[in-house]
């Protein structure tokens, strides 16, 4: 999908709230020390509970996460009342200025970058194949390093029978 920077019409004359439309969140400049499935967890946490609030199920919801990022994109029944939510949600939580948001524009094939308006790269950016790779890897890694984690007392308490 192609990206492109709405200015008029208001993304509210382009959705329908009949449509089921997905609606991606980027939050940008993570560090990347920070662990991705922790952030990406949290992050996803609050932009359901954004849309809860506002009276919104969301059935569908899938984390994506890179190098210095993390996408949330969920598939919603009412795209104006959750692009208002997601974005009061990330301003309350004085992260706006770190996202992104854009919706799937399913009829022109592109994604529709709302905030910020025009500055933003194409939002595809986050969604490719080589991110995608890395997530998978990064997802391994932490369950490797979580195995070896829970192993560590075991192996200890093992070492210390042995040595009695």
């Amino acid at each position: 999908m192609n990206t492109v920077h709405d200015t008029v019409p208001p993304v509210e004359a382009a959705l329908s709230d009949t449509d089921n439309t997905v609606i991606g969140t980027a939050l940008t400049f993570v560090l990347p020390h920070f662990p991705p499935l922790l952030l990406a967890a949290m992050f996803k946490g609050a932009i359901k509970h954004g849309l809860k609030c506002a009276g919104i199920s969301n059935e569908d919801a899938r984390l994506m996460f890179g190098f210095g990022f993390v996408v949330c994109a969920v598939k919603v029944q009412s795209p104006n009342i959750a692009l208002r939510a997601i974005r009061e949600t990330l301003a309350d939580m004085q992260i706006l200025e770190q996202c992104e948001i854009a919706f799937a524009d399913s009829e022109k094939k592109v994604w529709r970058t709302i905030h910020p308006a025009r500055e933003a790269e194409p939002f595809e950016r986050f969604l490719t194949e080589a991110n995608c790779k890395l997530a998978l890897e990064a997802v391994w890694a932490e369950v490797r390093l979580a195995e070896l984690l829970l192993q560590t007392p075991q192996q200890l308490k093992q070492k210390g029978n042995d040595a009695q």
